[in-house]
């Protein structure tokens, strides 16, 4: 039994041992690489754009040039655990960028 008005701190997820990996998303668009992040159970952290996106288009034409975690392809991390994504329009940042 519980008084009423009792605060309940209420803890829903998978065991500890539940894992996913950090899928790649190097030149996907916002809407994509966030679709990829939710199916791998994951969370999106920070989005942050570059100093080349300067409009409302720009945003749209975006494309992720970084991420943290890296997508690895073997490490996994726990599920839920957060990714966040950099994104530019510039192309030459895409193409050279390593993580």
């Amino acid at each position: 039994e519980i008084e009423v008005n009792s605060a309940i701190d209420l803890v829903l997820g998978c065991d500890d041992e539940s894992v996913a990996y950090v899928p790649h998303l190097k030149g996907y668009s916002l809407p994509v690489a966030k679709d990829n992040i939710w199916e791998n159970s994951l969370n999106l952290g920070k989005i942050q754009y570059d100093e080349s996106v300067e409009t409302y288009q720009d945003t749209l034409n975006a494309v992720v040039y970084r991420q943290e975690p890296d997508a690895s392809g073997d490490e996994a991390c726990p599920m839920g655990s957060t990714v966040n994504i950099y994104l530019t329009i510039s192309q030459v940042k895409v193409n050279n960028s390593t993580k």
